[in-house]
């Protein structure tokens, strides 16, 4: 027995004593926080329910046992309360509890399910092993409860021989067995997932790792592991925007997993969401500052940003980007024709110059083998796109000379005279060309 027991005791004798020989309210209230402090919330009841027999209205043990009954209730209903998910608001109360109360072994042991229902976990196996030391690792519900905690820790093995111990001084012990058989399915169900991703078989992967995230929602450590697992397969399968759910699932879970930060940021990538992954990292570095990986995916993920802002000239000629170049002059040509300016209606002149222009402009990187290479790894393109390019703008001689032959005919007759691709009609307007 605890020394402040035994000194608790003792004062609840010398309070009884007092009484029998001048009953008066002071000795039940001194006796009642005796019990109190011994976690003894009915005895202390009882102690103030005598002293109304002397004064039925006494102000201060009116107040005491509303107190009272109310922690009694609390730790009589608590368990139930933490069922219906209010454990937050058990946890509120019993810290007031448990300082009146210090020695109510109720009262700490609803702490320690409050604790592990509301998802902290690690305090309940931390404030666990104090209880073990005094209560003794032979109680099977602190044993339990400890396991529990573990298993919502996501420390599985652990927790799985914690709940073998209790059930080898009670096999019968129901919330003993019920867990174990909990963590054995958590631990095959992440085994068999691990295996088929391991196997390339994500689909199955999947199903394994969602089936396992349903069977206990307060194990944030394990549930974190085993959705960043999840958006691992999902990213195999290219299933970018439900690998970044699964990921955010896992920093849900928990925030400082780098794992699933980085695969996050790959989502965000994959799915061209470049600021978003560039700040999610700059807010990382502002808390470790010299992390050197952290500023290099900070300086990538920028310069990828910058790639996916200026204009994909592949797309633009329609060619794939390991087109030969007579397939990109091919393209250049076909466009160069269809896109001219003097084709379009005067109402759609000006968005069929910027189409001609960007034609224009593609054709001129990719025709250049080192403009091409430099495009394909990334560099800036601005300064070899100010060089050069007088005449016709990079524009293919052959595809120029295609389309003054279109517009003219091979050659139109009129005063125009001496053009090297024939004769222009003479006076008006004459034929605008915008290269460029």
């Amino acid at each position: 027995m605890a020394p402040c027991m035994v000194i608790d005791l003792h004062h609840i004798n010398d309070c009884r004593k007092a009484f029998s020989l001048s009953p008066a309210v002071k000795f039940c209230v001194r006796e009642s926080k005796a019990h109190l402090a011994l976690g003894k919330f009915e005895d202390a009841i009882k102690a103030l329910q005598t002293s109304q027999a002397i004064d039925p209205r006494n102000d201060e043990v009116q107040s005491l046992l509303t107190e009272y009954k109310r922690m009694n209730a609390l730790v009589n209903e608590g368990s139930a309360l933490i069922l219906a998910g209010k454990s937050a608001a058990v946890l509120a109360r019993l810290s007031s509890i448990i300082e009146k109360a210090p020695g109510s072994r109720a009262a700490k042991v609803l702490q320690l399910q409050a604790l592990t229902a509301s998802g902290r976990a690690s305090e309940a196996v931390q404030k666990s092993t104090q209880l073990l030391m005094d209560y003794g690792s032979d109680d099977i519900e602190i044993v339990t409860l400890r396991g529990q905690a573990l298993f919502a820790n996501g420390e599985l093995e652990k927790a799985q021989s914690h709940l073998r111990q209790a059930l080898q001084h009670d096999p019968d012990y129901a919330p003993a067995a019920t867990s174990l058989k909990a963590v054995r399915r958590m631990l095959r169900l992440k085994d068999e997932g691990n295996a088929a991703f391991k196997a390339g078989n994500n689909e199955e992967a999947i199903e394994k790792y969602s089936e396992a995230l349903t069977l206990n929602p307060s194990s944030k450590t394990f549930n974190s592991t085993i959705a960043c697992n999840r958006c691992a397969a999902r990213m195999k399968l290219g299933q970018w925007e439900a690998a970044l759910a699964d990921a955010d699932l896992a920093i849900e879970f928990d925030e400082n997993y780098s794992k699933a930060l980085n695969r996050r940021a790959e989502c965000l990538k994959q799915l061209e969401r470049f600021d978003e992954a560039v700040h999610m990292f700059e807010g990382m570095l502002r808390k470790d500052p010299r992390n050197a990986d952290l500023r290099r995916k900070v300086s990538e993920l920028k310069r990828q940003a910058k790639l996916a802002a200026r204009k994909d000239y592949y797309k633009i000629l329609g060619v794939e980007k390991s087109a030969s170049d007579s397939e990109i002059k091919k393209a250049y040509r076909k466009l160069a024709l269809q896109t001219h300016p003097d084709k379009a209606p005067e109402d759609q002149r000006e968005e069929a110059e910027k189409k001609f222009k960007d034609v224009n402009e593609a054709y001129k990187v990719l025709s250049d083998p080192k403009t091409r290479q430099r495009h394909d790894t990334g560099a800036d393109l601005e300064e070899d796109m100010m060089g050069g390019g007088g005449g016709f703008g990079g524009m293919d001689a052959d595809a120029a000379q295609q389309i003054f032959q279109m517009f003219m005919g091979g050659g139109m007759g009129g005063g125009g005279g001496g053009h090297p691709f024939g004769g222009m009609g003479g006076g008006g307007g004459g034929m605008r060309f915008h290269f460029g």
